[in-house]
């Protein structure tokens, strides 16, 4: 396995979830969101609050990938599922902060 999970054969980094026609496929794209959503929301931005979603959204992604290599499609889609879930709700609540933040700084 080299970056972010890719067997051989499998594009390495995706850049919608379009691209995913298959459970490990999304499943590795939920992975992929869910660790860019932790390093921005976390570095770039300090909401650390969002990281209750995306961090757990991160381990179930990992989950699911190990799921379906071992042969459990539908336990990867369950997974994936979670972690799609979970994604929005962090990326919810990293923007509420952030624009909680912008208005108490500029009203």
């Amino acid at each position: 396995m080299n970056c972010c999970f890719a067997k051989e054969g499998e594009p390495t980094c995706f850049t919608w979830i379009g691209q995913a026609n298959t459970p490990r496929l999304k499943a590795r794209y939920q992975f992929q969101l869910a660790l860019v959503n932790s390093i921005t929301f976390a570095i770039l931005f300090f909401c650390f609050p969002a990281l209750f979603f995306t961090v757990p959204a991160l381990i179930l992604a990992v989950q699911a990938v190990k799921r379906f290599d071992d042969g459990n499609e539908e336990g990867c889609n369950r997974f994936v599922l979670m972690s799609f879930i979970l994604n929005i709700i962090g990326i919810v609540v990293g923007f509420l902060i952030i624009f909680v933040a912008l208005v108490v700084l500029f009203f």
